[in-house]
């Protein structure tokens, strides 16, 4: 184990990765195939023995972690520790506890019709994935669903972002000291060289990121007949019930908006709030933010950083936009570019064709819309695609069936903001534009295997006998009994 803290503590400042080129990959793509049907028939107590040693390292290897991330993306500790590694946590001990029962043959049953036979669904691995994850939460995105995918039986190849370098380093580290080459390779490449990773002939691929980038995957993988899991984003809602206390909704909401900057897929887009209620919000927002972020947003330093310039700009972009057409700042706009740091801002909205109200943010700009009726605020969700994420505030049961009926999205929580992302024991995942697929837990596990489906019949002519050439009288008779009645 000193051997293996020796690695993952080398220094964080030169992350030392190595770029691969598409012949790289192309290598470690030969040697994890060739492994394939050796890890599907790994045990159960292989898989929880990897998953445990990986547990413990990353438990080790905190400090290193929490390093890595405030180097790539000025998040601090604490925030790392919530966000970044007690949730991976979260997934492995999960898959720790429920693994065995989860790789169990699931009896289904027969019916009448299939007298004389028994059938089964038995999950196995789908074999080589390709696993690709992006810069918001480089560590957990990238070894929570590697954890579903390598506990399922597979061998992968894990694409880490290359805005994230050493957390990727880190990452690389502690992978090399859990899993042989044969079974997890972790690569660094650009977007020109990922481009072609897609093409190869994954079984399947797992995606995070942004949904047009997701298009361009799944037209690939189509080529391969690829199997394929798309966790996008979108513009996901937060819509608070005319007859809710505001003050109730204003630190859940806060939270859910700037923590990691707004750069979460599942983060709040905008709000809805009843035009009677909004001054109370926005009144609310402001000291929320002035407590805890200061004046201007950015003294206090406890924001993280904005990812890179180009993010920085489009932030911009959409808020000069916004300002154009006739929107009002109501807190925040303060920046630094040179930090990469951007306020917590909350916006006034009075032209539903910004752009900022037609993109998915991905920052800390928050705009704010009122209406006089629900419906006013229900076509404005079914106006966008359907979001990865939907937050309905109120203390009406009947209010919040009436949302869960008109609305559609990945997932809702209620009364509170991104909890369910982290609820293990939930399916995590989009519709349509939101993404394809499930993730976390049991859904993850079932994402990355293969449901293969098995009849045993124990007749001597099988159960299909009533029916096999030549055709009789009697045999006509038994179909129409089958038809009418079975």
């Amino acid at each position: 184990m000193n051997n293996i803290l020796h690695q993952i503590n080398t220094s964080t400042d030169n992350p030392g990765l190595t770029l691969h080129t598409p012949e790289d990959i192309q290598k470690k793509f030969t040697i994890l195939q060739k492994n394939c049907q050796a890890l599907k028939n790994s045990s159960i107590n292989e898989r929880l023995k990897k998953l445990k040693k990986l547990e413990e390292i990353i438990l080790l290897s905190r400090p290193e972690i929490e390093q890595a991330l405030f180097s790539d993306l000025g998040k601090s500790s604490f925030e790392s520790g919530v966000s970044e590694i007690f949730s991976t946590l979260s997934e492995i001990r999960s898959f720790r506890k429920h693994l065995p029962m989860w790789m169990r043959d699931e009896k289904v049953p027969s019916g009448l019709a299939f007298l004389g036979s028994e059938s089964r669904i038995i999950y196995e691995p789908k074999g080589l994935c390709l696993i690709i994850t992006p810069w918001n939460y480089p560590f957990y995105l990238t070894i929570s669903h590697l954890v579903a995918c390598v506990a399922a039986g597979n061998c992968a190849i894990v694409k880490p972002s290359e805005f994230t370098p050493h957390t990727t380093a880190v990452i690389h580290r502690i992978l090399a000291a859990v899993f042989p080459e044969d079974e997890v390779t972790v690569v660094n490449a650009d977007a020109t060289v990922s481009a072609q990773m897609v093409q190869m002939p994954f079984n399947h691929i797992h995606f995070t990121g942004s949904t047009a980038t997701g298009k361009l995957i799944m037209a690939a993988a189509a080529r391969n007949l690829c199997s394929v899991t798309l966790e996008l984003g979108g513009k996901s809602p937060v819509i608070i019930d005319e007859d809710f206390p505001i003050q109730r909704c204003i630190r859940q909401i806060a939270w859910g908006k700037f923590l990691n900057a707004g750069q979460t897929c599942i983060a709040p887009d905008y709000i809805l709030v009843h035009e009677r209620k909004k001054d109370e919000l926005i009144t609310g927002l402001k000291r929320y933010f002035t407590d805890n972020f200061g004046l201007t947003g950015i003294e206090k330093g406890v924001l993280t950083s904005i990812i890179n310039q180009r993010h920085f700009d489009k932030l911009e972009n959409l808020l000069d936009d916004a300002l154009s057409k006739g929107a009002s700042v109501s807190y925040g706009g303060t920046r630094d570019r040179a930090r990469l740091k951007f306020a917590p801002t909350v916006i006034e909205i009075e032209d539903l064709d910004a752009r900022v109200m037609q993109e998915e943010i991905f920052g800390p700009v928050l705009p704010v819309i009122s209406y006089s009726r629900i419906d006013e605020a229900l076509d404005i969700i079914h106006s966008r695609p359907k979001p990865l994420a939907m937050y309905l505030f109120s203390r009406s049961d009947k209010w919040l069936d009436t949302m869960l009926e008109r609305t559609s999205s990945g997932g809702v929580c209620i009364n509170d903001t991104m909890a369910h992302f982290v609820q293990t024991y939930l399916p995590m995942g989009g519709i349509n534009h939101s993404g394809i697929g499930k993730s976390h837990g049991y859904y993850g596990f079932l994402e990355f295997s293969n449901q293969r489906s098995v009849l045993r019949s124990y007749l001597p002519n099988g159960i299909t006998a009533p029916f096999h050439f030549p055709v009789r009288r009697w045999k006509e008779r038994l179909l129409d009994l089958m038809i009418r009645y079975l």
